[in-house]
């Protein structure tokens, strides 16, 4: 009973003094002092009683006198007596100040999780506002690579037009400077594929070269006399329209603007890698012999006959391995060939442009 009360006093003590209640406090403080001298006190004359009582009973036992029990009913009287018992108005007091103590310690545990929760609010408040900022952070640093992704595709798209752009007016002028003196005559297979073309054109739709050119050579082989006839007319007229436009070529040009012309489309064509050429055959003009091996070639076919049936790389191969192993003396015949024919080209070259001096009046920038 002394342990308890004295920790509810204390309990009580610690509220009031929190809660600043110093006059409760002093009240309080005041009862448990006194509560506990009480105790105290009681405790101490029950013990002192129940010694002298528990030699009063011996005693007793041995005499067995009435006088002994009533000195031991009297001790107990007194015992009774000497301790005070608390009054119902303390009582309340106390219950009163246990529940405001309790009611006390409730609202500072709620007070505590209300702390807490609030400071698990903010924190959570806190932790959503950092990672809202990361995102914006994000989404900026996202939207920058774009629009430099943007910036730079535009850039790149701006420099591929421009060197498309170049590499289209350097065609352009490729193209003018590539342009031919003269148009070349046709043949008659191109004569009939240009029309056929234009007649399938309008009755079928455009087609791929190579369809039209495999569809016009079957029709090329069943056409009629006249029709073949009349395509040659075509040729022969186209021939003869080129033998004047070199005619007049010549007399306003001259030989050497031709060879200088041709020179420029030469040098183009090595530039650009061009697979046809414009060369203006200047007519009377000799051509330059071939080598030792051209010579060879001329007398493969009845040397070799079985070359004749090989595929053309297989024949090349074939011939080439047999030129170079002729000994010296066979060869020796095809390198004379092909000096004496250079000689005569030299010399024929000079006898042309000298006549060409005469004619044209002009003098050969080309050299024989």
């Amino acid at each position: 009973m002394l342990l308890v009360t004295t920790a509810v006093a204390r309990s009580s003590l610690r509220i009031a003094a929190l809660r600043q209640h110093m006059p409760i406090a002093k009240t309080l403080l005041s009862l448990v002092l006194t509560s506990r001298w009480n105790i105290y006190n009681g405790d101490a004359m029950s013990r002192g009683m129940a010694t002298r009582m528990t030699t009063t009973t011996s005693k007793s036992k041995e005499n067995k006198t009435p006088t002994s029990r009533k000195s031991t009913a009297r001790a107990r009287k007194s015992s009774k007596t000497t301790t005070r018992a608390i009054s119902p108005k303390e009582k309340a007091i106390i219950a009163k100040e246990q529940k405001k103590a309790r009611a006390a310690q409730r609202a500072a545990v709620a007070r505590a999780k209300a702390r807490a929760k609030t400071e698990a609010k903010n924190e959570r408040l806190i932790a959503r506002k950092k990672a809202a900022a990361e995102r914006k952070k994000q989404a900026r640093e996202k939207a920058k690579d774009k629009a430099r992704a943007l910036q730079l595709k535009q850039r790149e798209r701006k420099k591929a037009e421009k060197e498309k752009e170049a590499a289209r007016a350097e065609r352009q002028r490729l193209a003018a400077l590539r342009r031919p003196l003269l148009k070349r005559p046709k043949s008659t297979w191109q004569i009939f594929l240009q029309e056929f073309m234009a007649k399938h054109k309008s009755e079928h739709g455009p087609t791929s070269l190579p369809e039209s050119a495999r569809l016009a050579k079957v029709e090329l082989v069943s056409l009629p006399q006249s029709q073949l006839d009349r395509l040659q007319k075509l040729r022969d007229a186209d021939k003869a329209r080129y033998k004047e436009d070199i005619q007049k070529l010549l007399e306003t040009r001259g030989v050497d603007g031709i060879l200088e012309e041709n020179k420029r489309v030469r040098s183009l064509k090595k530039v650009r890698g061009s697979g046809r050429s414009f060369f203006v055959r200047v007519p009377g003009l000799p051509k330059r012999p071939g080598n030792a091996y051209g010579f060879f070639l001329k007398d493969a076919t009845t040397l070799f006959p079985e070359a004749r049936s090989m595929p053309i790389t297989e024949r090349a191969r074939f011939l080439g391995d047999r030129f170079r192993a002729l000994s010296v003396d066979d060869r020796r015949k095809y390198d004379d060939s092909a000096k004496h024919a250079l000689d005569q080209y030299f010399t024929d070259k000079k006898k042309f442009f000298a006549e060409a001096k005469e004619k044209y009046g002009s003098d050969a920038t080309a050299s024989p």
